[in-house]
């Protein structure tokens, strides 16, 4: 009975009441006043179509089924979860295959602090903490080794049978990490709004305006490492290889046609990022996209942006006591 769009092999339904965007089947249901005024993320959108394009549907309602005559078992109430849970991994790893984590977890952010029951759900609220712990999880090195060794066989197997035209990754790079972001934290027209990023269903609004001189060790530390990016030149030979139909190339937040690089070597750049192109986002023989960033774009332009508004996270606790909180400049 909802205004009705089609979308890539998706359905968007509008409809008058303000939730999260969520999917069931091939139908995506999306805030009406929101797509019409704002519009729906790119980020976001992605996230659902890749439900629908794995149809993630289906394993709900296999295990419902399940439910219906095995109610009394909890194990399967665990598996419903699990599954969920590993639908919004697998759904996350499309969008960062595209985007950075820190722009990625912002948007998530703006999208939750906009909508008080999307947090206010406990089951929401729990995926959600999770789905950020994995975006930046890391197995430790001792893990990974033994990991490789013993599917050392198959990945030499793998290797051979579906070997890939190479972007030149495995070619060193050059990092240099940047100096932080520089916070005029002495500057007393500035105040700082303190977040809890996620907080629980009856818990009260955790958000605290404060001074410079009210905020604590950790808060200052954290103003010292806002989340940006790092200063990482490709090498010429990178570049000789992404000048291919297979690359779509973009410098400066602008799309180029691939010869433009010749044009271009690898000191020009300040900082460059390589993702693989999902399949309905594909033209023609381009299979690749290369985001940089020349040196003038890196300093002038996106540090500026960076300094102007600075994403900054912390934690304090560990294991489950751990607890995440953003801090926002305010001017007056």
């Amino acid at each position: 009975m909802n205004e009705k769009l089609v979308h890539q092999n998706a359905h968007l339904v509008l409809i008058e009441e303000k939730i999260a965007p969520f999917s069931f089947w091939n139908y995506i249901f999306l805030n009406k006043s929101i797509y019409q005024t704002k519009g729906i993320e790119s980020d976001i959108l992605l996230h659902e179509l890749t439900h629908v394009k794995q149809k993630h549907t289906w394993d709900i309602l296999f295990v419902e089924l399940f439910l219906i005559v095995f109610w009394w078992n909890p194990i399967l109430y665990l598996y419903k979860k699990s599954i969920q849970l590993n639908h919004e991994f697998l759904a996350d790893r499309e969008v960062l295959a595209h985007s950075q984590v820190p722009t990625y977890q912002q948007l998530l952010l703006q999208n939750a602090t906009g909508n008080a029951l999307y947090l206010t759900s406990s089951s929401t609220f729990s995926i959600t903490k999770k789905r950020f712990l994995m975006m930046t999880h890391h197995t430790s090195v001792t893990a990974r080794i033994l990991r490789g060794l013993a599917c050392l066989p198959l990945i030499l197997v793998l290797i051979a049978g579906f070997s890939d035209w190479s972007l030149g990754q495995k070619t060193e790079k050059k990092i240099q990490k940047p100096v932080p972001v520089a916070i005029d934290a002495a500057n007393q027209t500035v105040k700082y709004k303190i977040s809890k990023i996620f907080f629980a269903k009856g818990e009260k609004n955790p958000i605290v305006i404060k001074g410079y001189a009210e905020l604590t060790s950790v808060e200052l530390e954290a103003l010292k490492h806002p989340l940006m990016f790092t200063f990482e030149r490709p090498t010429d030979e990178m570049l000789k290889i992404w000048t291919h139909p297979r690359c779509g190339i973009w410098i400066n937040e602008k799309h180029v046609p691939y010869q433009t690089l010749k044009k271009y070597t690898s000191k020009d750049f300040s900082h460059y990022f390589v993702s693989r192109l999902a399949k309905n986002a594909q033209v023609g023989k381009r299979r690749y996209q290369i985001d940089l960033m020349t040196n003038d774009f890196f300093e002038n332009v996106y540090k500026k942006k960076a300094l102007e508004n600075p994403l900054i996270v912390y934690t304090v606790g560990k294991g489950a006591n751990q607890e995440q909180y953003r801090i926002e400049l305010i001017k007056e």
